[in-house]
Order: C-alpha cells, then sequence, then structure tokens
C-alpha cells in the first residue's frame, strides 16, 4: 500500500510540473491529459 501511495505522489508531482510549465491557455485541457 505503501507503494501505491509513493506512485499516486509522484503521479500528482509530476502532472503540478507539467501544468505549471505550460502557458495558461493550455489549462482548459486538464480533463484529457495533454500529454
Amino acid at each position: 500500500m505503501k507503494f501505491l501511495m509513493e506512485v499516486f505522489l509522484f503521479a500528482l508531482l509530476a502532472l503540478a510540473v507539467l501544468v505549471s510549465a505550460q502557458p495558461e491557455e493550455t489549462n482548459v485541457n486538464i480533463g484529457p491529459f495533454p500529454l
């Protein structure tokens, strides 16, 4: 269960980095993640 928590936190951190690295106009596309 601890492994799942670490993976979840890592994914959350990566998502935050992706969102902050993109221009604000792409914030509309948060539904389907722009990868």
